[in-house]
C-alpha cells in the first residue's frame, strides 16, 4: 500500500480485532510484512525458462565461458594482446550476467525502501527511549484510533502527546512554488496525512481520558535521517505547514523544549490512556 501522498511504499496494515494486536516493538509490524512482500515477489516471478533477464543471463554465462576458454588458448601462446581482449570479454559477459541474476532474484524498489524505514525506526528508537528518563512514555508501532492506518512513535510525556515520523529519506530537499519536495517528490499530502493523524489521536485521547480532561496538545514531528554531506543536498526547512522538522541527533533536545504543562503523575495517566487508543500494530503470528 502507497502512503496517502504517493510517493512511498507502506505495507498493508493486516484488518484483525484488537485483541489479535501485539506489541512486536519498534517497526515490529513492518519486519512482520518483509516475508509477506518476498512471497508477493516469488509468486509474480516468471519462470527460468520464460524470463527474458534468465535467459539473457544464461547466454552471458555460455558467451563467457567461451571467451575464456579463448583466454587460456591466449595465455598458452604467450599472446598478451589476446589475453587481454578475451579475458575483459569474459569478465564483461560475467558480470552482465550476475547484474540480470540480480534483477531476478534481487529485493524490489517497495523491499528496499521498506529495509531502509525499518532501518531509520529503529535507529530513532534507541535515541527517543531516552526520554524516559524525562517522564516520558514511548508507544512504538502504533495504530491511529478506528483505523488501520500505522504511526511510528506516539511519545506521551508532560508535553502532552508528540507523534514522531521519520522523513522518508535524508534527502535532498528542495522549496519550490510554496511546495516541499524530497528525493523529487512532493510533500504536501504526506504532511497533511501527519496532521490528520495527530488530530485524529488528540480527539480520540480526550474522549477516553474519563478521569481527566485532555484536549491537547497533541504535536506532529517529523524526524530526519543524517544525510551524506555535500553541497548538492541542502538542508531541510525547520518547519513543513507549522510541523517542526528535527534531526535525530536533535530529536531529543526538541521534544524537551516543548511547554510541559503537564506533572508527570498526570503524564504517566495520560500514557495508559494512549496506549489503549494506540493500540500495537502488530499482528499475533499463526504458530502450525
Amino acid at each position: 500500500m502507497s502512503d496517502p501522498g504517493g510517493a512511498w511504499y507502506y505495507p498493508e496494515v493486516p484488518s484483525v480485532p484488537r485483541r489479535e494486536r501485539v506489541d512486536l516493538g519498534p517497526a515490529g509490524s513492518l519486519k512482520a510484512a518483509r516475508p509477506m512482500l518476498r512471497a508477493a515477489r516469488r509468486s509474480h516471478r516468471l519462470r527460468f525458462h520464460r524470463d527474458p533477464r534468465a535467459i539473457g543471463a544464461t547466454l552471458l554465462v555460455l558467451v563467457a565461458l567461451a571467451l575464456a576458454v579463448l583466454t587460456s588458448v591466449a595465455v598458452g601462446r604467450q599472446s598478451p594482446g589476446g589475453v587481454m581482449v578475451w579475458g575483459a570479454g569474459a569478465a564483461a559477459a560475467a558480470s552482465a550476467a550476475v547484474l540480470l541474476l540480480m534483477r531476478r532474484y534481487g529485493g524490489t524498489p517497495a523491499e528496499e525502501f521498506l529495509d531502509r524505514t525499518i532501518h531509520h525506526e529503529t535507529r530513532l528508537a534507541t535515541q527517543l527511549e531516552q526520554l524516559t528518563a524525562y517522564g516520558w512514555t514511548v508507544l512504538a508501532d502504533r495504530l491511529v484510533p478506528g483505523g488501520e492506518a500505522r504511526v511510528p512513535f506516539v511519545l506521551v510525556g508532560p508535553a502532552g502527546v508528540v507523534i514522531v515520523t521519520p522523513a522518508p529519506a535524508a534527502g535532498p530537499w528542495k522549496t519550490a512554488h510554496d511546495e516541499v519536495f524530497l528525493e523529487g517528490r512532493p510533500l504536501g499530502t504526506w504532511v497533511q496525512t501527519r496532521w490528520w493523524e495527530a488530530t485524529t489521536v488528540n480527539d480520540a485521547i480526550g474522549a477516553a481520558a474519563q478521569d481527566m480532561v485532555f484536549t491537547g496538545p497533541t504535536y506532529p514531528v517529523i524526524a530526519v535521517p543524517s544525510a551524506q554531506s555535500g553541497a548538492d543536498i541542502p538542508s531541510h526547512p525547520r518547519l513543513i505547514n507549522a510541523i517542526p522538522v528535527i534531526p535525530y541527533r536533535h530529536i531529543i533536545q526538541g521534544i524537551l523544549d516543548l511547554p510541559a504543562p503537564l506533572p508527570r503523575e498526570a503524564a504517566a495517566n495520560l500514557a495508559v490512556v494512549a496506549g489503549r487508543v494506540c493500540v500495537p500494530a502488530g499482528v499475533k503470528q499463526s504458530q502450525e
